[in-house]
């Protein structure tokens, strides 16, 4: 009787070990996938990055017409104290909307992918690397750029452009496409304060991502090997 009550004893200790053991495993509380926040934030980059395609679309267009266009004639010869334009007009718009078209729409991959169809461990390594180092020296190098062309547009119009060249359709489309430029710089600023902001969320939702998948494939089927020797 009392062998047969300690092997009792030893079976419910072993099984409420497994159940203690299974109850200490990390548990993902909240999918980020879900949260409002996230598709609302997701939807907003589509949306900023889908309208700054438009004045990119535009500014393509007057740098096709510019050769056959009248204004090339008024704007051909720069002001008679210049010798020359620093860009040609029409290069510096293809420049700089070329360049903006590609980035919005890696971007808009990205963020579509992230919010509507990446997986939760995919989810979570996006993230990771949007919050980088890496990824904040890119945006820093781009930003750059976009900052130091919008003031040679400027420049252009300002100092080395004619009066009548300066109301004709290309020489606007420079004006307005370097303002665009520098408030870019305006927009990518606070993007880098958001990310500094969220860093040690998005690396604690990655590590209790990870730790949760873990948990899924381990810690239960070493349970259930264990009951069954038992």
């Amino acid at each position: 009787m009392m062998s047969a009550s300690s092997d009792d004893n030893d079976m419910s200790s072993e099984q409420d070990g497994l159940v203690e053991h299974r109850d200490a495993s990390p548990i993902l509380l909240n999918d980020p996938r879900k949260e409002p926040v996230a598709k609302f934030l997701g939807m907003c980059y589509i949306c900023c990055f889908v309208l700054a395609l438009t004045p990119c679309i535009v500014a393509l267009l007057f740098a096709t017409e510019y050769v056959n266009n009248t204004s090339s004639a008024i704007c051909q010869q720069p002001l008679s104290s210049v010798d020359g334009y620093l860009i040609p007009l029409d290069i510096w718009l293809y420049t700089a909307a070329t360049l903006t078209i590609i980035i919005s729409l890696i971007y808009i991959f990205i963020n579509g992918y992230q919010t509507f169809a990446a997986s939760l461990i995919t989810y979570t390594k996006i993230s990771e690397y949007l919050l980088s180092t890496s990824h904040g020296l890119f945006q820093f190098v781009i930003t750059s750029f976009h900052t130091a062309w919008g003031i040679i547009g400027i420049y252009m119009y300002s100092n080395q452009m004619s009066s009548e060249c300066q109301s004709t359709d290309i020489a606007t489309m420079i004006l307005l496409f370097s303002i665009l430029e520098l408030m870019n710089t305006c927009c990518v600023s606070c993007c880098v304060c958001c990310m500094v902001a969220n860093r040690d969320r998005a690396s604690f939702q990655t590590n209790t991502t990870f730790m949760f998948n873990s948990t899924l494939s381990s810690p239960i089927t070493n349970n259930t090997t264990q009951a069954q020797k038992v």
